[in-house]
C-alpha cells in the first residue's frame, strides 16, 4: 500500500511537470506563427499523458478501466484531429466527434447518464445551434458543412453537459477538472467557428489557441487525479475493514 501511493505521489508530481511543459510548448506554438511541428508536440504531449495515467491506473489495479480506456481513445481521436483538420476540416471534425462521443463514454461510467445530463446537453446545444444559425455574418462554404457543424455542436454539446451533470452531481476534484476541460473545449471550439466562419476578429484564432491546449492537457491531467482519488478512496475503505 506505502509504494502505491508513492507512485501515485510520483505519477502527480510528473503530471504537473509535463503540464509545464506543455503550455510552454503552447506558447512556443503560438509565437512560432503556428508552426505545424510544434503543434504535433503539443498534441503529442497530452496524448503520451493521458496513455500513461492510464497504463498507471490498469498497474496499480484501478476500478472501472473503461473509464481510463474511453478516455484515452476520446484523447487519440482529439490528437488525430488536431493534425487532421489542418489538411481536410471535415475530417479534423469528424475525428474531434468521435474523440467527444468517446469522452461522453467516459464521463457515463464515472456517473451514469442522468435525466439532468441531458437537460443540460439539450440545452447547450440549443444555444450553439442558435449561434450557428443566427449569428450575425455567420456563413459556411457548403450546406454539408453547415451540417456538419451542427452535428459536431450536438456532440460536444452533450460531453459538456455531462461533464456539467457529473459535477453537479458529485462536488469532487475531479469532476470539477473533467468539467473545466470540457468547457474550455466548448470554449475552443466557439472561437474556432467564430474564426472560420465569421472571421471579423483576430483575436477568435488566439483565444481558440489559449484554450483548447488547456483543456485537452487538463482532462489529460484528470485521469491522474482519478486514479490517486481511487487509492484515497481505497486506503479509507481498506482502515475502515481494520
Amino acid at each position: 500500500m506505502k509504494n502505491q501511493k508513492t507512485g501515485v505521489d510520483a505519477a502527480l508530481a510528473a503530471n504537473v511537470a509535463l503540464l509545464a511543459v506543455g503550455f510552454v510548448l503552447n506558447v512556443f506554438y503560438w509565437r512560432s506563427g503556428f508552426a505545424f511541428p510544434l503543434k504535433c508536440a503539443c498534441s503529442a504531449g497530452f496524448a503520451t499523458l493521458a496513455v500513461v495515467n492510464a497504463a498507471l491506473a490498469f498497474a496499480l489495479n484501478r476500478p472501472n478501466r473503461r473509464f481510463y480506456v474511453a478516455a484515452v481513445c476520446g484523447l487519440l481521436c482529439a490528437a488525430l484531429g488536431d493534425v487532421l483538420i489542418g489538411f481536410d476540416f471535415i475530417a479534423g471534425a469528424a475525428a474531434f466527434g468521435v474523440g467527444h462521443l468517446a469522452l461522453i463514454v467516459a464521463f457515463s461510467t464515472a456517473r451514469r447518464f442522468r435525466r439532468l445530463d441531458a437537460v443540460l446537453s439539450v440545452a447547450i446545444f440549443l444555444v450553439a445551434a442558435a449561434f450557428l444559425n443566427f449569428f450575425p455574418g455567420i456563413a459556411f462554404a457548403t450546406p454539408a458543412l453547415k451540417g456538419v457543424c451542427v452535428g459536431y455542436a450536438a456532440v460536444i454539446s452533450t460531453m459538456l453537459g455531462k461533464a456539467v451533470g457529473n459535477l453537479v452531481g458529485s462536488q469532487t476534484v475531479v469532476n470539477g477538472a473533467f468539467a473545466s476541460g470540457a468547457f474550455l473545449f466548448f470554449f475552443s471550439d466557439l472561437m474556432l467557428a467564430l474564426n472560420a466562419f465569421v472571421g471579423r476578429w483576430a483575436w477568435c484564432d488566439a483565444a481558440c489557441l489559449a484554450t483548447y491546449f488547456p483543456a485537452v492537457y487538463l482532462l489529460a491531467f484528470s485521469l491522474c487525479l482519478k486514479s490517486r482519488t481511487d487509492a484515497t478512496v481505497e486506503r479509507r475503505d481498506a482502515t475502515v475493514a481494520d
